[in-house]
């Protein structure tokens, strides 16, 4: 389709939109992360007008401004699909709540990575667009190895999401504890020593020559299936605020960000970034803080 060849994400995400509501019988959506899915979302509820208006003629409104190239392919593949328009605008109408299977009816699945900073976007949708939708978190991968596929899916917004198992086959896996990643020499553990309860970076050596590898991933270990640790993806080493050597990890940051969420009255966070007050010059007097834009 069109939207493949289309670098600005807006656009792309309104063309992505625009294909899966033309398509009433729709099963599944692999959203990728969290935030993506959300957007793809937000682009159906803020744009309804424009893309049932686009459904109903056939082709994509003059008013939307692409390339003439991804114009001419998005029209040839579009169909008038006028009596689909009038059920979306009927949806649309009644709100978000349990959205995408009311849409489709048929769905069966959403398909994307939901732990660590990916979860504020994904307790949005799942307590509005995709309530009521079985969830299957995506694998733990990284560009150079598979690292964990997920031990179970989520069938209720109410669910604790559970942990990833390991992917034996893809590399072999050695672990540093979370205390000694900025040693010069870390101590370093198999799977077989790893600890419930503890958080261990990952180190990778693959087929494909990559050696006691660092990627940054950092995991805790949260129980055991027979004598295969499961874990829950926890940060990035390398995504540090880090004012006066505390080196406060995404993951602690989150923590913080979301006990506090806890108490506000009528809000809540739908995506968030920080960094240290030394790279925006708002405080006055010298004072070193964190930054937050939520």
């Amino acid at each position: 389709m069109g939207a493949a060849g289309v670098t600005d994400q807006q656009t792309q995400t309104y063309i992505t939109a625009l294909f899966a509501l033309a398509e009433k019988d729709l099963q599944f959506i692999d959203g990728m992360l969290a935030p993506i899915c959300y957007t793809f979302f937000r682009m159906i509820e803020d744009q309804g007008d424009a893309l049932c208006d686009d459904l109903e003629n056939g082709f994509l409104s003059e008013n939307f401004k692409v390339d003439e190239e991804v114009r001419e392919e998005v029209n040839r593949n579009l169909r008038v699909e006028s009596h689909r328009a009038n059920q979306v605008r009927r949806e649309l109408r009644k709100g978000t709540d349990g959205l995408a299977l009311r849409l489709w009816p048929n769905l069966k699945m959403v398909h994307i990575a939901i732990t660590g900073a990916f979860e504020p976007s994904y307790r949005m949708l799942k307590s509005s667009y995709i309530k009521g939708v079985y969830v299957r978190r995506f694998i733990h991968v990284s560009t150079e190895a598979a690292i964990g596929a997920p031990q179970e899916s989520i069938a209720d917004s109410g669910e604790k999401p559970r942990g990833y198992v390991f992917a034996h086959s893809s590399a072999f896996f050695e672990f540093i504890p979370e205390d000694e990643m900025d040693s010069a020499s870390p101590k370093t553990f198999f799977l077989d020593q790893l600890q419930v309860g503890q958080t261990y970076e990952v180190i990778i050596t693959t087929q494909n020559g990559l050696y006691r590898y660092r990627f940054g991933d950092v995991i805790k270990v949260v129980g055991f299936i027979d004598e295969n640790p499961i874990y829950e993806f926890k940060y990035r080493s390398g995504q540090l605020l880090n004012l006066k050597t505390e080196k406060t990890s995404e993951n602690v940051f989150y923590d913080a960000l979301r006990a506090a969420e806890m108490e506000w009255k009528g809000m809540s966070i739908m995506d968030y970034t920080a960094t240290e007050s030394t790279n925006v010059q708002l405080i006055p007097g010298g004072i070193w803080t964190y930054i937050i834009y939520a």
